[in-house]
């Protein structure tokens, strides 16, 4: 009876370890799907003094945004979904202090118990805080376009920018410059690149073919985070169950075009970047839907600005980034 048992726990577990499924999306048109993402970044320019330790320069920059997707429209290959932000918040160091600002309501501190940092954050960027808080609560709600295709793939995210400079040039409080420098902070924070990107990442791109536990398979990725980098990543089925499937992947960063300028922050650079990204995720195994997935991004190498004068000496400022990204559902 034992020897009986044994060899039908064998064919069980043999069987669950060779099932091959066909992972895609398969979502309901109509229905709603949530997501909340949050993205903690840091950059870090090492010290070039090795006698002044406090040469090295720190920033990081994280985000928060949940997305309501709504299914309305589906083809053999793709969806069309009419998608929203529920919440904002986004929060970023200065030398002086930080900045945090969100989409909801804050409760204002008593100023008797402020310490320095918040003193010079509530003089120094109270407008700022202000201004950028209306814009977010304006954000909310409204509709801009997603399109993924069956297998994962981020088509298109439109409607956030044209969104985003709408609310902004209507805004009495901003002057000239004002607009121009908050449309692109905002853009590059929450725009249709921005969150393009962040779902480029935290979605993995299914198989073309039935894969089982451990089967490997590739897909190409493209990011424009600093310069445009097409990826290679490779997947592998970790576990199956009734429910939900597990997937790790991981691919190498490197910059295609070191000569290659780009504009950022309105600053023009060139950039030549190394690095190594890590995935984690969690999809419903009916739908296809992420239900949870966490991303690590680690890059180095040397970003050299354009001087206007081209009599000037070029200099690489040597930096380090960290990128942490983690879907919700």
């Amino acid at each position: 009876m034992k020897y009986k048992l044994f060899i039908l726990f064998f064919i069980i577990t043999y069987l669950g370890h060779c099932q091959r499924i066909k992972l895609e999306l398969n979502l309901t048109p109509g229905k709603s799907y949530t997501q909340s993402i949050m993205v903690y970044s840091s950059a870090k320019q090492p010290q070039t003094d090795p006698k002044n330790s406090d040469s090295t320069m720190h920033q990081y920059c994280n985000s928060y945004q949940k997305i309501t997707y709504c299914i309305v429209n589906q083809s053999n290959s793709y969806y069309e979904m009419k998608a929203h932000y529920d919440s904002l918040s986004w929060v970023t160091s200065f030398p002086s202090g930080y900045l945090e600002i969100t989409s909801g309501n804050k409760k204002k501190a008593d100023p008797s118990s402020l310490t320095l940092q918040q003193k010079l954050k509530n003089t120094l960027y109270k407008k700022q805080y202000d201004d950028y808080t209306s814009i977010l609560q304006e954000m909310l709600k409204k509709t801009f376009t997603v399109k993924m295709s069956r297998t994962g793939k981020i088509i298109e995210v439109k409607d956030i920018d044209s969104l985003i400079t709408e609310i902004i040039d209507k805004n009495r409080n901003l002057n000239i410059n004002s607009k121009i420098s908050t449309k692109r902070e905002i853009i590059t924070d929450f725009g249709d690149s921005a969150l393009k990107q962040r779902l480029i990442m935290c979605n993995p791109v299914f198989a073309d073919s039935l894969v089982s536990n451990g089967e490997k398979w590739q897909g190409n990725s493209n990011f424009n985070s600093l310069s445009s980098v097409n990826v290679l990543t490779t997947y592998e089925l970790l576990d199956i169950s009734d429910q939900e499937c597990l997937i790790s992947a991981s691919s190498k960063v490197v910059t295609p075009n070191k000569d290659l300028q780009i504009e950022f922050d309105g600053n023009k650079m060139k950039v030549d970047l190394v690095g190594n990204i890590k995935y984690f995720f969690k999809i419903d195994r009916h739908s296809g839907w992420v239900l949870r997935s966490k991303v690590e991004q680690d890059c180095r190498g040397k970003i050299t600005p354009i001087n206007i004068d081209k009599n000037s000496l070029e200099i690489s400022i040597p930096v380090e980034f960290t990128n942490k990204i983690a879907i919700t559902n």
